[in-house]
């Protein structure tokens, strides 16, 4: 235990990187700053000292500065927020080992090698190392944590809950929606004990079960609104209503973007992430021998992934892999143990470990691409493209460069004493979980609940204050300058035409493009992508009027130029005249 600890310091001294960058980053630190500084929502001086682009942010019907972003994580940063990135980096580390150390001392019904191999490949082969050692101000880390507790707490409660138990789910599932309200999806692992509640009710009877399990619920839904409860505040304080999701406008519920957030390349899930296959198998496995515990992280698996499917941005915008399911990575754990354990001979665990380590040094060779700059994550690199191709052997060929490349971070850091502080604190931090964490694990019970209930009144008290204390802000010039919606959707419809314009879906491209021209038209880059997908299409008086758009913005685009004077050169012919490079 000690040398895991130890070895733990290590790598967070050597390789952790405080990425912290607007938009995403910057935004869930500002809830933070915002709140430890001033006790308000006056973002402004945060986003200057973060250098948020104006574009970003807009002003709210209620004449606040606007946050897209959900506030857990922003909350989770509180103890820390003010020693600094390096120590709060920590402090996320820490989240993800306790959530991971509880889930291995908690499942006795998988054996020691098989809870170290799903530990093991959970970590390697998911977007959860990444964030944890390299995007540790994204929200992953934190939401990762609080899902597993949740997950883990539903688990071990399923064969009879006491009403603090209830509750407790409850608050834990709030909390982790209040990090990101996807995770509210994760309740539908309560639909996989229904067989257990038919079977309840035809042998004592509906009106017996009825009075039982209504009241239960009751106390579990007041414990979702109690966790939950500081997000509804905030946006009542910031958007004038407590219900104003600023994101629901990207979603396309009936119209998920399945195929592609699961196979394609453009930071699709198994493409970069095939760990999850076997995790999958593996639950299917464990459906013989325990149906409601499969059942339910299945659900809890496809919520997740239909939500983020039809989120408009499928690709999760400059991602590694799809980093949103990172936070129910912890299901894919559960799987890979199953998996482990399902044949005793030593073939098969020989099989299954290799499978394991081919899926995870995919995975970590990407990310030590991404780390080289070869496979960059803000826009598409088809991994049948030239450049991709060239670029992943130099990993090996190069390793000297990889190996500079990791150590980045440590070469750049502003303070070589505080980044010793933080590395001793994770030792510490995980010899003191060692500790704690089998006696937590012991009983989920009242004892609890009550300190749950504590941290929400408290999250509850200084959210109230700060929207109380926020100011609608009175400048004439404000909505001119800042917008009327967050900018963060023109560069997504800005890579999503980038992508489809590469892979010939040039309609798509062409509403894309429009799309980010009416976010920004005095932009080049949206008249650009447009002119390209017209030109693809054999528009070529639109596709010139377009380019011709973009060298009045940007005289010095010279593609822009010779493609105008292609497209006219092509008026009046019919027929695609093939794509050019």
């Amino acid at each position: 235990m000690a040398a895991i600890a130890i070895c733990a310091g290590i790598v967070f001294f050597l390789f952790s990187d405080p990425f912290l960058a607007p938009p995403d980053c910057a935004s869930y630190w500002a809830w933070a700053q915002s709140l430890a500084g001033g006790l308000n929502f006056s973002f402004g001086d945060a986003y200057e000292s973060l250098q948020m682009p104006a574009f970003y942010v807009y002003l709210t019907p209620a004449g606040r500065l606007s946050n897209d972003w959900p506030m857990g994580a922003g909350l989770a940063l509180l103890p820390t927020a003010a020693f600094g990135r390096i120590i709060s980096h920590a402090w996320m580390m820490l989240w993800v080992t306790a959530a991971m150390l509880i889930w291995a001392r908690r499942n006795g019904r998988f054996g020691v090698p098989a809870r170290s191999f799903a530990v093991i490949c959970t970590l390697l082969g998911t977007p959860l190392l990444f964030y944890t050692l390299f995007g540790p101000f994204f929200s992953h880390a934190v939401s990762f944590a609080v899902s597993s507790l949740f997950l883990i707490a539903w688990d071990r409660t399923r064969a009879g809950r006491t009403r603090a138990e209830w509750f407790l789910l409850g608050l834990l599932l709030g909390f982790a929606g209040l990090i990101r309200p996807q995770n509210i999806l994760l309740g539908l692992v309560f639909f996989a004990q229904l067989s257990s509640l038919m079977t309840s009710l035809k042998t004592n009877g509906a009106r017996r079960i009825q009075i039982s399990w209504r009241p239960r619920w009751m106390i579990f839904a007041a414990g979702v609104l109690l966790g939950f409860a500081p997000q509804l505040i905030a946006y009542w304080g910031i958007y004038g209503s407590p219900v104003a999701f600023p994101k629901v406008s990207e979603m396309h519920w009936l119209h998920p973007a399945l195929r592609l957030m699961l196979f394609s390349d453009f930071h699709g899930v198994l493409p970069w992430t095939p760990i999850y296959v076997l995790g999958c198998a593996g639950l299917v496995m464990l459906w013989k021998h325990d149906s409601v515990l499969a059942c339910g992280l299945l659900l809890a698996l496809a919520g997740q992934i239909y939500l983020n499917a039809a989120n408009m941005v499928w690709w999760s915008g400059g991602s590694f892999g799809n980093r949103r399911l990172a936070d129910s990575a912890i299901v894919t754990a559960y799987g890979l143990a199953a998996l482990w354990g399902a044949r005793p001979n030593r073939f098969w665990k020989a099989s299954m470990g290799t499978l394991g380590a081919v899926c995870c040094f995919w995975t970590l060779w990407l990310m030590l691409a991404e780390r080289r700059l070869l496979a960059p994550l803000d826009h598409y690199v088809p991994f049948s493209g030239r450049e991709f191709r060239a670029g992943m052997p130099l990993v090996w060929t190069q390793f000297g460069a990889t190996i500079n490349a990791l150590l980045r971070p440590l070469r750049d850091c502003e303070s070589l004493g505080m980044r010793i502080g933080a590395s001793l604190a994770v030792v510490a931090g995980c010899a003191v979980l060692f500790v704690l964490v089998p006696g937590i694990t012991r009983r989920i019970s009242a004892r609890l609940a009550v300190p749950g209930v504590i941290v929400a009144s408290f999250l509850i008290l200084i959210t109230l204050a700060a929207a109380l204390r926020t100011p609608a802000l009175d400048h004439p010039d404000l909505p001119q300058k800042l917008g009327r919606s967050s900018g963060i959707l023109w560069d997504n419809y800005i890579e999503l035409a980038f992508y489809e314009i590469d892979t010939g879906g040039y309609e798509r491209a062409e509403q894309s493009a429009r799309n980010a021209v009416g976010m920004r038209p005095d932009h080049y880059s949206g008249w650009w992508y447009l002119g390209l997908a017209q030109y693809y299409q054999a528009k070529w008086l639109d596709a010139a009027a377009s380019f011709g758009k973009v060298r009045e913005l940007n005289p010095s685009h010279a593609r822009a130029a010779e493609f105008c004077d292609l497209a006219l050169s092509r008026a009046g012919l019919s027929g695609n005249t093939g794509r050019l490079r």
